[in-house]
């Protein structure tokens, strides 16, 4: 015989979730449609509020940027002035208090040698975006590497350019306009945005472009070579617009097999100029862009050339006496010239009037 078993309506009700109630009523729909958090509109699920009569509607969230000088996070917002230092500024849409800033100073920028400087002073372990625009005497300013990820744009095309085959007889175009005197170097230029130089390699070691499509290309540190079919490129400097190139060293990406004598430099010329938007090209470029660290600008020790009277170019050149770093050595020539009835006292400068 089968138990049946009552169960009390309470305690189904018990048994029930509760339902919320918004803590908000109101009874008019918003001018701007924009409902707001935790409210009951009453009476108003119509056709002239929601656009239907049966059926499905959804509701899309809007969202305005966290005004300038504040941040917002999951807590809500917050005042940049909140916090101690004076980091009173933010732009539009901060999200963390390192977004909080104030103007660099000579002081709080701690660069060595700098006079004035430019630039942001962020929050805690915000990046500080501080750089020297003037430095002591004796220094100048070095225009450090931006990040070239952010500064040109993988479809930007470049003004021009020009390179040296790997052989010096093949392919070559503008060498002498942009002073290129040594085989297998390129140089592209994106006008006020600056240029970037670079080197290319014939090699044995094989490589893969995906296909052309350079969504992985093969980098090597280095290349066990110099001769082969297989084309490499690197970069190796950047200059901006009127200024000096500052160098550095990446690593080699392929580029594809060819007949790389001739043709590599204008190769990774062309992968780099153009705006890659019928192939692979701003992938090759975001690879080779990608290896190279930025830097910032600093203030750089001037180089003085120095003149010795009486002693040989071999004599000079043997302790590299030929210049001096300012603030550093200064090395004089192995020998003076001997000269018949003469005691040799020593080498003095000659300084400009007013020293």
């Amino acid at each position: 015989m089968k138990k049946i078993v009552l169960v009390s309506m309470g305690a189904l009700l018990t048994a029930m979730p509760a339902m919320a109630t918004p803590s908000h009523t109101s009874n008019s729909f918003p001018n701007d449609e924009f409902m707001q958090e935790d409210y009951t509109y009453t009476g108003q699920a119509n056709y002239t509020n929601m656009g239907v009569y049966s059926g499905s509607v959804t509701a899309n969230a809007s969202y305005n940027d966290c005004p300038a000088n504040s941040w917002c996070d999951n807590s809500g917002q917050h005042a940049c002035s909140s916090l101690t230092g004076g980091f009173n500024t933010s732009a539009p849409g901060s999200t963390a208090n390192t977004d909080c800033y104030k103007a660099c100073t000579v002081a709080n920028a701690n660069i060595a040698h700098a006079t004035a400087v430019t630039g942001n002073d962020y929050y805690g372990a915000g990046t500080d975006t501080c750089e020297p625009i003037i430095c002591e005497q004796g220094y100048h300013v070095n225009p450090g590497i931006p990040n070239l990820m952010t500064l040109i744009d993988p479809f930007e095309e470049a003004v021009t350019g020009g390179w040296r085959s790997n052989s010096g007889t093949g392919a070559n175009y503008n060498e002498s306009m942009y002073g290129i005197t040594e085989n297998g170097r390129f140089v592209v230029d994106f006008g006020n945005k600056g240029k970037i130089s670079g080197r290319t390699q014939c090699s044995s070691q094989v490589g893969d472009d995906n296909d052309s499509s350079y969504t992985n290309p093969t980098v090597s540190a280095s290349l066990p070579d110099a001769t082969g079919d297989n084309c490499y490129c690197s970069l190796d400097g950047y200059a901006s617009s009127g200024g000096s190139f500052q160098t550095f060293t990446t690593s080699w990406v392929f580029y594809d097999h060819a007949d790389c004598d001739d043709l590599c430099a204008m190769h990774c010329f062309y992968a780099l100029q153009g705006d890659g938007s019928t192939n692979g090209y701003e992938r090759f470029r975001n690879t080779l862009f990608g290896l190279v660290t930025p830097e910032p600008a600093s203030c750089e020790a001037n180089t003085i050339n120095i003149t010795w009277n009486d002693a040989s170019a071999a004599d000079i050149e043997a302790n590299d006496a030929g210049t001096a770093t300012y603030g550093g050595d200064i090395r004089t020539p192995r020998a003076a010239t001997i000269k018949p009835g003469k005691v040799f006292v020593g080498w003095k400068f000659s300084k400009p009037s007013g020293n």
